[in-house]
């Protein structure tokens, strides 16, 4: 009995290591997968790299443009919606834009791709490292229209949109592109004269700032999807980098305050919230009115 129980003990102290190393290679196999996935969504290998002309003509059929009356050129702002695609606070946004004499490009990056908010706002689908190229081109596209001011372009991003201005900022040298490009756009970063970015995305990591480029953040103080101290942090860096960064942070404000959500959604419209983030915007462009020195981000 005794030598039985000992073989038995033998037997299970074996079997023991055997599942313990099953489950160590499976711990390190699974490891490596998620490694390579992050790897491949990082570096955007899994994204079909365009030429500018075929991304904009990919994009350009759903451009909305709208241009206030009298002659122009007028100075444009190029809009950047969030995650959860085009809505109508965009347009709500773009008419307060030409109320206040400036045209207004709205640029569509989920429609024509199809893609779900789902897809977008989980990560899975277009990164701010592939959308850069979306505002590049439409950057390119705004500075080529003869009713629009080519020297006078502002870039505005609500969260996901803001994160795609972001990359821009860092990806545009023949040598580090945004993932859905081959090349770069033959106009650069020419004519951007200021920066809006709208409860933005601002955690991903640090980018280098346009130099003597304005730039205006809009927070939300109670935003948990963006939180607000990650953009702070960011305008105070760009500041001290000689980059003109204004905050201001709307208290009780959620991410989406500008937007109708159905119940239960985390985030809720504010009237009076959205009217004073309008207001911010249109003064931040009356005081871009002026010759502003614009020049590419330094490197």
């Amino acid at each position: 009995m005794n030598l039985r129980r000992v073989e038995n003990e033998t037997v299970g102290r074996r079997s023991g290591w055997r599942w313990l190393g099953w489950t160590l290679a499976a711990l390190v196999g699974l490891a490596a997968s998620v490694f390579v996935l992050l790897t491949v969504w990082w570096r955007g290998w899994h994204v079909e790299r365009q030429t500018p002309d075929a991304l904009l003509a990919f994009l350009e059929p759903t451009f909305e443009l709208r241009v206030p009356s009298g002659a122009g050129p007028h100075p444009t702002v190029v809009q950047f919606h969030g995650c959860g695609g085009l809505r109508a606070n965009q347009r709500s946004w773009a008419a307060r834009f030409v109320e206040a004499g400036w045209a207004s490009l709205i640029v569509d990056s989920n429609g024509p791709r199809s893609l779900t908010p789902s897809w977008v706002c989980s990560g899975l689908s277009l990164s701010g490292m592939e959308r850069a190229g979306d505002v590049w081109v439409a950057l390119e596209h705004a500075r080529a229209q003869p009713q629009l001011d080519a020297e006078r372009i502002v870039l505005a991003g609500w969260s996901h949109g803001a994160w795609a201005i972001f990359e821009l900022l860092d990806r545009n040298t023949p040598d580090r592109l945004p993932h859905n490009l081959s090349g770069a756009p033959p106009g650069g970063l020419a004519g951007i004269a200021g920066l809006l970015f709208v409860y933005p995305f601002c955690g991903m990591r640090d980018v280098v700032p346009p130099r003597t480029t304005p730039s205006l953040f809009v927070l939300a103080g109670a935003d948990q999807i963006t939180p607000p101290e990650a953009c702070e942090v960011r305008a105070r860096l760009w500041e001290r980098a000689g980059q003109p960064a204004r905050v201001t942070v709307l208290d009780g404000a959620h991410h989406a305050f500008d937007e109708r959500h159905p119940p239960g959604v985390g985030v809720g419209h504010d009237a009076a919230s959205t009217r004073a983030a309008q207001e911010e915007a249109v003064a931040f462009l009356e005081a871009l009115e002026g010759p502003t020195e614009v020049s590419a981000p330094a490197r």
